[in-house]
């Protein structure tokens, strides 16, 4: 396969390869012997693309055949957005280069695409009707359009609209961004994850010998901040003379690093059992700050017996293995009192998130991103793709919450009505799928301290509630 589509300018044609259907378009429509490097012989067809030779001998070709290649030829491969979808009937499509909009028809992608998706590919125009000729066979979700709209500005110093003669110029390097963009969607790798503080994130529960339940709760308790032992000790558990005998206690710190408004941080959660206490934490500088706080509470009637280090692989295999599911962590998200806090939680987040630094938007915040037409679509992108992982979120994010009326009136992206608001931080690219498998994970960790998660690949959204565009009837 030509060196445009795959990274390895040596691998051999593979005719099961996920870029087929672009490549074979690009190939009878763009490609053409180079005399540079080109065994074809016969000088008349260098620089000459299959389908102009096709055309060239055709003379008596159908007329509407002649006129939809001749299309094909003159079209260039570019990037588009689903504005909308009409399953099985068609799409309305906008050039994120050239700026327009096209009413195509089309009936299998418009069954798999969403508005908001990006479309690599190319339009024919045929007896007044376009036809979507080419285009990658696997979506890809509104985040990435950010990844193009960087290019449309890094290639053609900032324009937003660009002609097709243009275009055809950056040709190599529009391909080269579609390649780079399906290589990271198909790329199975974990994302860096951290937890709130930005320590690399490491599951790992941490084992101590104590001299007794009780005297190790009263040497640890503070640890809870303002709880109450009345609080600490209502699920606790006693042997039949009255001793302590398990009991659990959560280990925090006042603030967040990564939310302002939350006023605790979990650090970690602590259990201890008559002469044996549990620790999970995520991270190796939570644990060495723990085994720092057992011996300076208990002294040398501690003991430290072991470190357990779980890999995120192995916790997500486990997850997904139906026979290990914990009917306990499946059912918390539901449980209405988690549904409350996990409310309350994200509506202070998206009030505050507009004055957040993105480092999707290059380190602006929202609302300074808006001020600028490409901006704008980054800041249109973010806002889609939150809707888009909301839905898949276990529960649902209640779209209540990503709605917030026009309270905000500072939104100026032309593709927002003016009742949107701009909450929230993204999962980020393979977030959703790895936070749809590590519920469980989520429900013991996402309380020591959350997960912030970020990668080469991963962005960090918003929300949208509306979006400006025709409507297909």
């Amino acid at each position: 396969m030509a060196r445009h589509f795959v990274s390895d300018s040596k691998a051999e044609f593979d005719e099961e390869s996920k870029h087929i259907p672009l490549f074979m378009a690009w190939f009878l429509h763009r490609w053409s012997p180079d005399p540079a490097h080109s065994r074809v012989g016969d000088r008349t067809r260098h620089g000459v693309s299959p389908t102009a030779e096709y055309l060239r001998r055709k003379r008596s070709l159908d007329r509407l055949l002649r006129e939809y290649l001749e299309s094909c030829l003159a079209a260039p491969f570019s990037v588009f957005e689903v504005v909308d979808a009409d399953p099985g009937s068609g799409l309305l499509l906008k050039d994120l280069l050239a700026g327009v909009e096209h009413d195509v028809a089309e009936r299998s992608a418009s069954a798999m695409l969403q508005q908001g998706d990006v479309v690599f590919g190319q339009l024919a125009s045929a007896g007044g009707v376009t036809l979507l000729e080419a285009s990658q066979p696997f979506v890809i979700p509104p985040i990435w359009k950010i990844d193009v709209v960087e290019f449309r500005s890094r290639h053609f110093d900032g324009a937003t609209t660009v002609p097709a003669e243009r275009v055809h110029k950056v040709e190599a390097a529009l391909i080269a961004l579609y390649r780079d963009i399906a290589n990271r969607l198909f790329d199975r790798r974990l994302p860096t994850l951290q937890n709130s503080d930005g320590e690399p994130l490491s599951p790992r529960r941490v084992v101590f010998d104590v001299p007794s339940a009780q005297e190790a709760f009263d040497a640890l308790k503070y640890l809870a901040l303002d709880e109450s032992d009345d609080d600490l000790l209502r699920d606790a558990a006693w042997d039949g003379n009255g001793a302590l005998q398990r009991v659990r206690v959560p280990w925090l710190k006042r603030g967040n690093a990564k939310n302002p408004g939350w006023p605790n941080t979990v650090l970690g959660s602590i259990e201890i059992e008559g002469t044996r206490l549990v620790a999970d934490v995520n991270s190796e500088r939570r644990e060495a700050a723990l085994r720092d706080i057992v011996a300076g509470a208990l002294g040398d009637r501690a003991r430290y017996r072991a470190t357990e280090i779980t890999s995120l692989e192995k916790l997500l295999a486990e997850d997904r293995d139906p026979a290990r599911a914990s009917t306990e962590n499946s059912a918390l998200p539901r449980a209405p009192e988690v549904q409350a806090k996990i409310r309350e939680i994200m509506t202070q987040h998206y009030e505050q998130w507009i004055t957040d630094k993105i480092p999707a938007l290059g380190g602006r915040t929202p609302l300074a991103a808006v001020n600028d037409p490409a901006g704008s679509e980054a800041v249109d992108a973010l806002v889609r793709q939150i809707e888009r992982d909301g839905a898949r979120m276990r529960p649902a994010l209640d779209p209540a919450i990503i709605c917030c009326g026009s309270a905000y009136g500072w939104c100026k992206c032309p593709y927002m009505s003016e009742d949107v608001a701009m909450p929230v931080s993204r999962l980020g690219n393979q977030v959703a799928e790895v936070a749809a498998a590590l519920n469980a994970i989520g429900a013991r960790f996402a309380l020591i301290g959350g997960l912030a998660m970020a990668s080469h690949g991963s962005r960090h959204a918003g929300c949208r509630s509306t979006h400006r565009g025709r409507t297909r009837r």
